[in-house]
């Protein structure tokens, strides 16, 4: 049964005790915050941008060819979903949990990991940014031929000085006078 229910309903009129008819407080601070169940559902092909999503239960769920680019996980739960071919850019996940996922071709890109514990999912053919392969390794979860994304700009940039500095120090014209020797 496919279902989609809202736990808070923004609409919800709430009565004083002078039987005032007033718009809940709770409501008026979240109008942008969504609340909900989503359990055996497919999205495909979509690409979801700065979405904040905040206390929402994912079960059962299948995501294929779906992009989250800058979205916020927050307070929420993931579990038994498959994500085919997914991309998690700039996201955010904050007291999030993700159990019993199977990932197969998603690549996670510069995300962030704060008490989100990520057990008993299987990846397989994955990219993952450094962050998100250290912080799925403290965790019981079975990767397969997943890999890392490219390093980081900094390590880039890091690298690039340090060849500059060969070059500058006279290093790099011995190294090239003794590849020629070799040769």
């Amino acid at each position: 049964m496919n279902t989609l229910t809202k736990f808070i309903d923004f609409n919800l009129q709430l009565h004083n005790h002078s039987g005032e008819q007033n718009e809940g407080e709770i409501n008026r601070g979240s109008k942008g915050s969504r609340y909900e169940v989503i359990e055996s559902e497919t999205l495909l092909n979509s690409d979801l941008n700065e979405l904040q999503i905040s206390g929402s239960l994912f079960s059962l769920t299948t995501f294929k060819n779906v992009t989250f680019q800058s979205c916020v996980f927050y307070a929420s739960k993931i579990e038994n979903c498959q994500f085919v071919n997914c991309k998690f850019i700039d996201c955010s996940f904050q007291f999030t949990e993700m159990n019993y996922c199977h990932l197969k071709g998603t690549v996670f890109v510069n995300c962030k990991w704060d008490l989100s514990p990520c057990k008993n999912n299987q990846l397989d053919f994955c990219g993952l940014d450094n962050k998100t392969s250290f912080f799925l390794s403290k965790y019981s979860n079975e990767m397969n031929a997943c890999h890392k994304i490219d390093e980081t700009k900094w390590q880039r940039e890091r690298e690039e000085e340090m060849a500059a500095q060969v070059e500058e120090s006279g290093v790099g014209f011995l190294l090239s006078q003794f590849k020629k020797l070799a040769a």
